[in-house]
């Protein structure tokens, strides 16, 4: 991974961070010292530096991040355009389409609760959903656990569907996904394949 991707998910992370953190009373943020004050300007221009070659070359039109630490944000900045040839310049506050970086939020989530106890990686997957199961040729599949819905190796197809808000096509309900799509079409962990389905499931109920 090149230095420009490495930036990337970073900046990708950072986002995460900032959609995740709590809604709680922030934590009190201890006084920096001038290394660490020093240590984190350092991190945030390389991460910056990094962006801004990506839209140098072409390959990103523009990026909001969000930092946040101990509940608060201490870094927000925005990089590139909102809308080019408008001539609009991207913001800290400029709003993007979140898209696939809510899989890492969904497998923070998952692991938070199988810390707490309430949530087994391991167990079928069908234990957790509604009446409408994911299946192979026999039935319901048993070995599609949340593990390998959330590793990409369940078996289930890649689908991919956009419903941009206000288009004419609505999205429809995870259950009836399931009920339409939900049939193996690989043996449970003999590929990795990017499955939105399988994380889609995820979201049941």
């Amino acid at each position: 991974m090149g230095a420009g991707h490495r930036g990337l998910v970073t900046a990708a992370l950072l986002c995460v961070a900032a959609c995740a953190a709590p809604a709680s009373t922030p934590t009190p943020t201890p006084t920096p010292t001038a290394d660490s004050a020093r240590r984190a300007e350092d991190v945030r221009a390389s991460i910056r530096a990094d962006i801004e070659a990506e839209i140098a070359a072409g390959r990103l039109t523009g990026v909001a991040v969000a930092l946040v630490h101990r509940g608060r944000i201490v870094w927000e900045e925005g990089f590139g355009w909102a809308d080019r040839e408008a001539g609009r310049r991207a913001t800290s506050h400029t709003p993007f389409s979140l898209a696939s970086t809510t899989k890492p939020i969904t497998t923070t989530a998952m692991m938070t609760l199988v810390r707490a106890g309430t949530l087994d990686l391991d167990r079928p997957a069908n234990a957790y959903l509604g009446p409408d199961r994911i299946v192979d040729d026999r039935g319901p599949a048993r070995e599609v656990t949340l593990r390998r819905l959330a590793s990409h190796s369940s078996g289930l197809p890649t689908f991919f569907a956009m419903y941009p808000e206000g288009g004419a096509a609505r999205q429809p309900p995870v259950a009836a996904l399931i009920r339409d799509y939900g049939h193996l079409v690989a043996p449970v962990g003999e590929r990795y394949e990017y499955s939105n389905l399988a994380f889609g499931a995820t979201r049941w109920p």
